[in-house]
């Protein structure tokens, strides 16, 4: 009930959703302070087989799932040697791994929670092509033109206005650059999210798309019984909203996924360069 109720604070303005949508942010970064919990997203899990496995680090293995929804979102091999920024980055766990394995020039994680931020900072101190700073998503805190990649996974739904968000990205990119992009929304929601993200304002194109609610509620179903663990830690007051929240087997945001109610979805969105054609990949 009570999720239901913060659900329908979320969609009421867009000055409310900034406000609570940060508050609850910081006070999970806040009350949680262990190691092992550096992903906040509900991950991916490909069908059995279909080739899209990772070679990982002995000490990620825990986190496939989450990674693998970043190197779905974002190619790894796209990165290199380029400037990067990931909008939204949590605790910094997918930040840290895309700077890791696809060696960017430089990558930029930026959080509204300044907790999550002094977090990711202590957590990834030693890795030097990676920085972390506060920031609000829909005022960069960049010049423009100072980025060839903008990362965004599971984070526009807190925004006040994503196509804000979309103007300040088309800012921030070079010409050529990309958003690598994707985020969950009730299904009425997405309806209009993908159209948005079809005729993007500020000049970019979209050039690829794909549902990925498939390989997300699996991942749910697969992370279910570690983040049972994880909240047992956090007040009793807290432990159903969150479980809701994070989308563990039975709860509101599960069921949703189970119910057809919800869909997840990515995009690659280009700026164009000077004289360069619009192009369009559209996945099934």
């Amino acid at each position: 009930m009570l999720f239901q109720v913060i659900k329908g604070l979320l969609r009421s303005s867009p000055r409310v959703r900034r406000a609570i949508t940060r508050l609850s942010y910081e006070a999970m970064s806040r009350w949680y302070r262990g190691e092992d919990l550096p992903f906040l997203n509900f991950g991916y899990l490909a069908p059995e087989g279909d080739g899209r496995t990772l070679d990982l680090l002995p000490a990620e293995e825990p986190a496939r799932v989450f990674l693998q929804l970043y190197h779905r979102i974002t190619p790894p091999a796209a990165l290199a040697g380029r400037e990067v920024l990931e909008v939204g980055c949590g605790r910094g766990g997918g930040a840290a791994w895309l700077a890791r394995v696809g060696a960017p020039a430089r990558l930029v994680g930026l959080d509204a929670a300044p907790s999550a931020i002094r977090f990711a900072r202590r957590r990834h101190a030693a890795q030097r092509n990676l920085q972390f700073v506060s920031g609000d998503a829909e005022r960069l805190p960049f010049p423009a033109a100072s980025f060839d990649v903008v990362v965004n996974v599971e984070s526009s739904h807190c925004y006040g206005s994503v196509t804000r968000f979309l103007e300040e990205v088309a800012r921030v990119l070079r010409p050529g650059g990309e958003l690598c992009f994707g985020d969950v929304r009730d299904t009425p929601q997405a309806a209009a999210l993908v159209q948005l993200f079809r005729h993007p304002p500020a000049g970019l194109v979209l050039v690829e798309e794909e549902d990925l609610t498939a390989g997300v509620r699996r991942a749910l179903e697969e992370t279910s019984p570690r983040k049972e663990e994880v909240l047992a830690r956090f007040p009793r007051l807290l432990q159903g909203v969150l479980r809701d929240q994070t989308g563990i087997r039975g709860g509101v945001v599960h069921q949703a996924f189970v119910q057809g109610e919800r869909v997840y979805w990515r995009a690659r969105l280009r700026k164009p360069a000077p004289g360069e054609p619009a192009r369009s990949e559209r996945s099934p």
